[in-house]
């Protein structure tokens, strides 16, 4: 499951700006001034967050966007 969602959410670059994508969507917009310890935490912690998630409901990787939209207005 951790290589499934190490595939699906991953930093992209997009007409010359960075995010966080799901399934090659850009979904977060990764600010200027992130460093990119900073950057690797937030990866880190959407991925984490969705993986117990998934197992805890027995969810499939198909509602990875419908995590991440829930999670991005949480963390702004």
């Amino acid at each position: 499951m951790d290589l499934e969602c190490r595939s699906a959410i991953k930093v992209k670059d997009f007409d010359g700006e960075l995010y966080i994508a799901v399934n090659n969507v850009p979904l977060l917009p990764i600010p200027r001034d992130w460093t990119a310890a900073q950057i690797l935490e937030r990866l880190s912690s959407l991925r984490e967050g969705y993986t117990k998630y998934a197992i805890s409901n027995n969810q499939s990787y198909m509602s990875l966007k419908d995590y991440v939209d829930r999670n991005q207005s949480k963390n702004q």
